[in-house]
């Protein structure tokens, strides 16, 4: 298994090799020239991403030169502001938040020289930001989220009461990420059937991180698990947070927000056919990559408090191989679907910077932008409302039992 996985790489690096050409936009040239220290800046965001995402870095290392250097930068943002509110003293939280807040109006301000910033991540992002001419709401609703996960910290709020809830929270801090790096490709691609495919593999990798840190999350005073969906199936809240223990009725509410994640995972493969073809199998790959951690917590028996799921380097490697098959077939893959309610202003917005304008500009393209996805197929009776219109092949079946990955009737 080991030489087989050797091979694969092997042959994987050499396609990616042969495939390479030496375009570079016109955006990632004015990047550079923002930043006079980009070569060295870049080197600690490449780290940063080396140690805080093992799974995104390995399907990151498929994207082309000129979109991975920026996405390197953007990654690097998302970490320092995650890790100031995750690790930084109790006291200081609500100082730490107003001030990512005050920094990001400062990387957005025009006027201060790039290089004037104080850090590597700062004048990395402050550049990304400038050059690719990146929507400002998408990192605030970063910075929002982070917000959310600050107040459950300080006292019990019991934020995330329904399956709405979660899912407003995953488009804050995973499908704000997944706006940004489209933002970094061809801006005729901020079209809402590409940006709400996008939010959606965002909302489906969130979903799956959530359901594979119940334990952690609970020991550190966070419980993103649907209220609603743990009083259903008889899980005390408050008890979880207190005492954090495996049941069979908490793997039932797990097995649930999983299902749901597939869901998002297979409406998402509508919106690979749209990106650059350099691009595709990368993003393809993190979304099979992320979502195999699926997969574990299944084999698990939907544990996720005792352990903590994660795949091995000779699994991802398949996954790879996975996700090229299913970039194969992306184009027939299509799916009319709305995005998320939460998500909707930021489809609009991003589509709405193409344009020329705002969102709430009249004449721009906000009226157009909810719309243009396409009429919504009749459904039949028996289909789930969630499934509605994704003509997906489901990813699950490809690599899990086929009982395992049958959708849960939400």
């Amino acid at each position: 298994m080991g030489f087989a996985a050797v091979a694969v790489y092997l042959l994987l690096t050499l396609a990616i090799q042969l495939c390479k050409d030496k375009y570079e936009p016109k955006e990632l040239k004015i990047t550079r020239a923002l930043n006079p220290k980009w070569k060295q800046d870049m080197e600690i965001c490449e780290e940063m991403m080396r140690k805080g995402s093992k799974s995104f870095f390995t399907a990151s290392k498929l994207l082309p030169p000129w979109m991975r250097e920026p996405t390197l930068a953007l990654y690097a943002y998302c970490r320092h502001g995650d890790d100031t509110i995750d690790d930084g003293p109790e006291e200081t939280k609500v100082e730490d938040l107003k001030c990512l807040y005050d920094r990001l109006d400062v990387m957005y301000n025009k006027h201060v020289p790039v290089e004037a910033l104080p850090t590597p991540v700062e004048r990395t992002f402050a550049a990304v930001v400038r050059g690719f001419d990146v929507p400002k709401d998408l990192p605030l609703a970063l910075l929002e989220g982070f917000e959310w996960d600050m107040y459950d910290d300080m006292k019990d709020t019991c934020r995330y009461e329904t399956l709405e809830d979660t899912i407003a929270y995953s488009v804050r801090v995973a499908s704000a990420v997944g706006g940004m790096m489209v933002a970094l490709m061809p801006k005729h691609l901020r079209r809402p059937e590409v940006i709400a495919r996008a939010f959606d593999l965002g909302i489906g990798m969130q979903l799956t991180n959530i359901s594979r840190d119940v334990g952690e999350d609970a020991r550190n005073g966070r419980v993103y698990l649907p209220a609603q969906w743990l009083k259903e199936a008889g899980v005390d809240r408050a008890e979880l947070l207190q005492n954090p223990t495996m049941t069979p009725q908490l793997g039932r509410v797990v097995k649930r927000l999983l299902d749901t994640a597939d869901v998002y995972y297979a409406r998402s493969d509508a919106g690979i056919k749209f990106l650059p073809a350099d691009c595709q199998l990368a993003v393809q790959g993190a979304g099979c990559i992320y979502g195999d951690i699926g997969r574990v917590v299944r084999g698990n028996g939907y544990d996720s408090v005792s352990s903590r799921a994660f795949t091995s380097k000779t699994r991802k490697l398949f996954l790879l191989l996975v996700s090229y098959a299913k970039m194969l077939v992306a184009p027939y893959v299509h799916c009319n679907e709305m995005p998320a309610a939460s998500a909707r202003y930021l489809v609009e917005t991003v589509c709405a910077s193409e344009a020329g304008g705002t969102a709430d500009t009249p004449g721009s393209k906000k009226n157009a932008v909810l719309s243009s996805t396409g009429p919504v197929k009749k459904r039949r009776a028996s289909e789930p409302e969630l499934l509605g219109t994704v003509r997906s092949f489901p990813m699950s079946l490809l690599y899990t039992p086929v009982a395992a990955s049958k959708p849960h009737t939400l």
